[in-house]
């Protein structure tokens, strides 16, 4: 059992080291890209989600959906990087939702800089050129939020039909 045990681990060795080759390659490609923009945005929210959205299809598993979509964030998130530093700014002080928002969306190569008002979430943005992002939510995670007062909900409209829907897992507001 044990020399069974041993030749997967070797096995696994091999495949980490041709992981990681390919991560290296694809980490090049990044930077040449960023080299050939010359400055230009980089933080493409679209070709992203068309990247993620991809490798989601094309997962056969045994790794689920999620767990691909996080470590794809996390190496787009290391190769943005050596593109040009990421900072975003966000509404809260450190350790609410918002923060944790930031890292989930932009990986953990993005700088979070708290502000203290949506205000000084839009002058960060002014002042980098709109280089840097704006998530604008969250409470801390020790705090739930409001209750909001009872209200009539909103229509959902299916996106497919133009009909209300009641299936809030194929429906927009």
């Amino acid at each position: 059992m044990d020399d069974q045990i041993n030749r997967f681990r070797e096995r696994i060795d091999e495949i980490d080291a041709q992981v990681l080759q390919l991560i290296s390659e694809r980490a090049n490609c990044a930077h040449r890209i960023g080299e050939l923009k010359g400055g230009a945005v980089v933080y493409r929210p679209e070709r992203e989600a068309q990247v993620l959205r991809r490798l989601r299809e094309i997962n056969t598993g045994p790794l689920p959906g999620d767990s691909v979509q996080h470590l794809f964030t996390e190496i787009i998130s290391a190769c943005r990087a050596l593109e040009r530093d990421m900072r975003v700014a966000y509404l809260g002080p450190r350790g609410t939702y918002s923060e944790e928002a930031v890292a989930k969306q932009f990986g953990a190569h993005a700088e979070g800089e708290p502000c203290a008002s949506i205000a000084e979430v839009f002058q960060r943005v002014e002042a980098e050129g709109g280089m840097a992002k704006a998530v604008a939510a969250g409470w801390p995670k020790a705090m739930k939020p409001p209750t909001p007062a009872p209200r009539r909900q909103a229509r959902r409209f299916c996106g497919q039909r133009l009909r209300p829907c009641r299936n809030p897992s194929c429906c927009r507001r």
